[in-house]
């Protein structure tokens, strides 16, 4: 009797990762000062995709806002780093990097890297100011 030939069986196939699977790699990576179209290459997806998804989902929408506002921290780090390293001949394009970093650093977490604006009023109404706002209040007939 002949042998049976063994079947010559295929690698499984990877399973294909969808953009929920790979949800914590994408925050991380996020949270690493990466953009999403750098991100969207990596992982072999557009990057309005992983916006997409943020939106979809409450709980991963909350957990992409704190990688973002992470990613600020990120971004201080470079600063630091650009500002160590700078040297008289390269200050301009250094200040251009600092700066541009800050903006971004800015915007993904403005409570900690924005700038701050501070409304400063001075209410100053002297006694004769008072006498007159009164007197103008009780002349105006109270409506019906």
């Amino acid at each position: 009797m002949a042998k049976r030939k063994p079947k010559e069986t295929e690698p499984p196939a990877e399973k294909k990762l969808t953009l929920r699977d790979q949800w914590d790699t994408i925050c991380e990576m996020v949270a690493n000062g990466m953009h999403l179209r750098e991100i969207g290459l990596i992982i072999g997806c557009d990057c309005s995709a992983i916006s997409k998804v943020a939106g979809s989902d409450p709980a991963l929408g909350q957990q992409y806002a704190r990688a973002r506002e992470t990613s600020a921290d990120a971004f201080e780090a470079q600063i630091l780093n650009i500002a160590r390293n700078a040297t008289n001949e390269d200050y301009q394009v250094n200040r251009l990097q600092v700066d541009t970093l800050k903006w971004v650093a800015a915007r993904r977490n403005f409570k900690r890297y924005g700038d701050r604006q501070q409304v400063d009023a001075v209410h100053d109404i002297t006694e004769g100011m008072a006498e007159r706002m009164a007197r103008a209040r009780a002349s105006v007939p109270e409506p019906k």
